[in-house]
């Protein structure tokens, strides 16, 4: 039986793809106790490896030109130098995959996270990793097996969210609810409210794309076109609210109680460390959440965390990248919209909002639609097209 070259290439991603998503989801729960250290830089090694050998073989199979090879390494050095291995797995998959059906991939990620995400809550309630709990804000919140108990639902969103761009028009009753009831236990185990209102606000999108066809709308094309620079909006509107914070201003103080200090904890981020081109170093931030040994780490004296992902980034990995990030978000939306795409915009825009009290958007495991990134136009669009009566 003879194998195709691209069946060669899509089966060295896919190899890529699966065991990122296992292993580096994993790294958010108990789990990471059982591959951290050397092993856990070999699984790192190897994403990055098969993600190289998946683009050499493009380019010797001239599906692509050495140029985009020649990109590869380029953004893989850039990264390496401001984020370490992590981000390096991340943008090299999410480069490599340009030349991939986006909707394959979505799908296929949707199925594995929501298997994976099962498997780790069965396993805490089983006793074979730690499942910690911590009363705060008067309500008992339950980790899952998760080192941070806001983490669940973060997955679970992502996992909704790609179900409602692969399927659209296949949408499944029966599925929506299988989600709905995981998406209550996980709330009423750990009360993370953002990422539940996020996730009900996609299963009711399903239920009028299922069942009025929203996303084939033109009216709603015309619409979501207002919204191709959100993230530099957000972005510099993140910059401008927070840099000048003041605990005297009276709606700025009420926006950060409601916000829960985040505009606060944030301002003092950047007053102590600033920002530069390409990110501070040793940041001295100290978040909530558990050490591997499944000991709360959070002092709360010395609290401090960024949570707004637009901050969150600048700090970390520098004005440099934030820019570029921006930049390649704003023109992913753009092509969506020019082909329609009406879901994918309505994901990303939600996700840009999401980044304004949240920061985890920057892994394929919270957020699978970065792979939309570097993809062509034409694999952005939706197989249905729009007829000149649906237009309007």
């Amino acid at each position: 039986m003879k194998i195709s070259i691209n069946s060669v290439m899509s089966m060295l991603y896919y190899l890529g793809l699966t065991v990122y998503l296992i292993f580096m989801t994993l790294t958010q729960t108990m789990f990471f106790n059982y591959f951290r250290g050397s092993a856990y830089v070999i699984i790192l090694i190897f994403i990055i490896g098969v993600s190289y050998f998946k683009e050499l073989v493009s380019v010797l199979s001239k599906n692509t030109g050495v140029v985009d090879l020649i990109y590869l390494i380029i953004i893989s050095a850039f990264t390496f130098f401001i984020g370490g291995n992590e981000l390096l797995c991340t943008t090299a998959l999410v480069y490599v995959s340009r030349d991939m059906e986006i909707k394959n991939i979505v799908k296929y990620t949707c199925f594995l996270l929501f298997i994976e995400l099962i498997i780790v809550i069965f396993a805490s309630k089983v006793g074979v990793i730690s499942s910690y709990s911590e009363m705060r804000g008067g309500l008992l919140r339950k980790y899952l097996g998760f080192r941070y108990f806001l983490y669940p639902s973060a997955i679970m969103f992502n996992i909704v969210a790609a179900y409602v761009y692969s399927y659209q028009k296949k949408i499944k009753l029966l599925t929506l609810f299988l989600f709905l009831i995981t998406t209550v236990y996980i709330y009423v185990n750990t009360y993370a409210k953002l990422s539940t209102i996020m996730i009900i606000f996609m299963l009711f999108l399903a239920m009028l794309e299922k069942y009025f066809k929203i996303f084939e709308q033109g009216y709603l094309n015309n619409l979501l076109r207002y919204f191709k620079y959100i993230y530099v909006f957000l972005g510099i509107l993140s910059i401008l609210i927070i840099g000048n914070y003041s605990s005297r201003i009276l709606w700025m103080e009420k926006l950060n109680y409601i916000l829960e200090d985040r505009l606060n904890l944030a301002n003092i981020s950047l007053n102590l460390f600033g920002a530069n081109l390409f990110g501070v170093k040793n940041l001295q931030w100290q978040g909530n959440g558990l050490s591997l040994s499944g000991i709360p780490i959070l002092n709360t004296m010395n609290y401090l965390y960024v949570d707004n992902f637009y901050i969150n980034i600048m700090q970390q990995y520098g004005i440099v990248f934030i820019v570029l990030l921006l930049i390649l978000l704003t023109v992913t939306i753009t092509k969506a919209v020019n082909v329609k795409s009406n879901c994918l915009v309505i994901i990303l825009v939600v996700f840009a909002f999401h980044g304004l009290i949240d920061n985890l958007m920057l892994t394929l495991y919270y957020n699978i639609f970065l792979i939309t990134l570097f993809a062509k136009a034409s694999s952005l669009q939706d197989k249905n097209k729009l007829t000149e009566e649906e237009k309007w």
